[in-house]
């Protein structure tokens, strides 16, 4: 008899020698689907129809992956990116091995589904946050990553399209070859943005703000004083957003420069610190910088910020929960001790959970992560 309180499972599979779907309800612990043969790979959660985790052991794993280089076509998008998403969930709770989890996804570099290369990408940006400080991986995983947005700028271009999910594909791209320093695409970007600020030459919206970023990468301490200088005194809205955000794209030094002048009520409005204080904290090199910053001027900050209370968890929450080592843990435990307000007990163990996590991934992945990449076949 089935517990009131279990979940009754509907599983729906298909496999390697057959793509019709069979259904098979898991009503009690013990109950099992009986396949065909052990020596073909089996996908689970047929077009990610329900949500739930789907664990592969890395046998199967290589057998689909095999499939999909020889063929990328022979599972549906959502097939394909419900085995992503499993995948690096399983990654991070140390299930799966990183190397096994790269080694399946190279066959996205033929993919062109919008909403399955957002995910890949986000997942790529979270793992290079973890490892950027990490020299000795750090470049390597800038150019693996490249691998897969350089193939859709290659086939697309750089001219965004009419058609709406191929523009978001050639944006996308563009933005992780500019977020990865791919060095074509950020002096394109530097060239494009120098003329629509000294030219006023038009850039398509959509791509914006990426040029923004990839302009400031590059740029010398003059032009990035400019765009200082923009941002500081424009009016519109828009305009501040993209030049905001583009400055927290900077050199550390610079970046640096920047947090200090969010202290000045006179250079920049209170509204605007907040959001620069989170760009920073959000920027791969930037959530220490952000972090000591918010800690040498606590008071300061949260005086500033005594109108909107919620604001100054949301930076707690977001430039602490960036952090990645055994020391910024006790950090920010340390802090927690010393500030005992109730109000703030939700930011903090927010944030100490976070760090827990990238301790974590990085104990259990880094040293993998570098042998793989040491080991990769770079095409």
């Amino acid at each position: 008899m089935t517990s009131p309180m279990a979940w009754i499972v509907p599983i729906i599979y298909i496999t390697a020698s057959d793509h019709s779907p069979k259904l098979v309800w898991l009503k009690g612990k013990e109950d099992y689907v009986m396949l065909s043969t052990k020596d073909e790979w089996v996908k689970i959660n047929y077009r990610f129809g329900s949500y739930y985790r789907s664990h592969y052991d890395e046998e199967s794993i290589i057998q689909l992956s095999h499939d999909l280089f020889k063929n990328n076509s022979i599972l549906h998008p959502m097939d394909k990116l419900s085995i992503v998403t499993d995948m690096m969930a399983l990654l991070r709770i140390g299930k799966l091995n990183i190397s096994a989890v790269l080694f399946h996804c190279d066959h996205l570099k033929k993919e062109t589904e919008l909403y399955l290369m957002s995910q890949f990408f986000f997942d790529l940006k979270y793992i290079y946050r973890l490892i950027i400080d990490i020299e000795e991986i750090r470049t390597k995983f800038e150019n693996y990553s490249i691998g897969f947005s350089r193939p859709i700028i290659q086939r697309l271009g750089y001219d965004l399209h009419d058609d709406h999910s191929t523009r978001s594909l050639q944006t996308l791209a563009i933005s992780v070859s500019v977020g990865f320093n791919e060095k074509e695409t950020l002096d394109r970007a530097r060239t494009a943005f120098k003329k629509y600020i000294d030219e006023k030459t038009p850039i398509d919206p959509d791509i914006l703000t990426v040029y923004a970023c990839g302009y400031i990468k590059l740029s010398t301490d003059q032009e990035w004083e400019q765009m200082l200088q923009l941002f500081i005194s424009t009016s519109d809205t828009i305009e501040k957003g993209i030049y905001r955000t583009a400055l927290s794209c900077s050199k550390s030094v610079l970046i640096k420069r920047l947090l200090n002048m969010t202290l000045n009520q006179t250079i920049i409005e209170i509204e605007d610190s907040m959001d620069i204080i989170l760009d920073v904290s959000r920027s791969p090199l930037g959530a220490n910088l952000a972090w000591n910053f918010v800690k040498q001027n606590w008071k300061r900050i949260k005086d500033q910020m005594s109108d909107d209370p919620h604001s100054f968890l949301h930076i707690i929450s977001s430039a602490a929960g960036r952090l990645k080592t055994l020391n910024d843990l006790n950090d920010v435990k340390a802090l927690k001790k010393r500030n005992k307000v109730e109000f703030l007990n939700s930011a903090f163990e927010e944030a100490l959970e976070s760090i827990g996590n990238n301790i974590y991934w990085i104990s259990k992945n880094a040293m993998e992560l570098q042998r793989y990449l040491d080991n990769y076949k770079w095409t």
